[in-house]
């Protein structure tokens, strides 16, 4: 199978970008809310896998309409029919957590495996600070077997789409018509009095 390029994942990600993004930050936000002030002494791996939770239930009220394939456990979106889309929290390598189990292993050389699409796989993941208290990163990447081939930070907005502005044919400037003055004749000059007179009959 070969391996998508970064370039290739960017341009099929693009619209959905932002909402995987979301799936991410409301489930961590939905931890932060709901779970931690009743489970303050959680351990990581009991938070890791609440957040997960959390990010299915969330990329299935986005993606209605998007293939889903959850076998062995896994949860996978299916993109245009050309790529495969998973949720994981990741170490500050940009690795799984679970890394390097031999089922990680197996999936991150991307071989065909049973009951999954055969397709190319990205990992949609976050890293936490040193503190586990806050989301670090949220990124696109592609395992190559024991490393990361590629990754990039997923955008915080929606993709612009661009607005051509339309060709209306503007109407023709009206002419100006240009206004001229007589030359005032000694007719005009004349100022009629009282008794029919002008001052020039005096």
């Amino acid at each position: 199978m070969a391996i998508l390029s970064e370039f290739g994942a960017r341009k099929l990600l693009g619209h959905v970008e932002h909402e995987l993004r979301e799936c991410v930050t409301v489930a961590w936000a939905r931890w932060v809310r709901e779970v931690k002030p009743l489970l303050p002494a959680c351990s990581a791996r009991g938070r890791a896998n609440i957040v997960w939770e959390f990010m299915v239930e969330e990329a299935r009220r986005r993606f209605p309409n998007v293939p889903v394939s959850e076998a062995e456990g896994r949860f996978v979106l299916l993109f245009h029919q050309q790529l495969n889309v998973l949720f994981k929290k990741l170490s500050e390598d940009g690795l799984p957590r679970n890394y390097p189990t031999q089922t990680a292993l197996e999936f991150a050389q991307q071989p065909e495996l049973p009951g999954m699409f055969d397709f190319a796989r990205v990992t949609v993941g976050y890293e936490l600070n040193r503190l586990g208290t806050e989301l670090a990163s949220v990124s696109a990447s592609c395992l190559d077997g024991p490393a990361v081939r590629w990754r990039f930070e997923l955008s915080e907005r929606p993709a612009k789409i661009a607005i051509v502005p339309s060709q209306k044919k503007q109407a023709p400037a009206k002419e100006q018509t240009k206004r001229v003055r007589r030359k005032p004749t000694a007719a005009d000059n004349l100022r009629v009095i009282k008794g029919g007179r002008t001052d020039n009959d005096s």
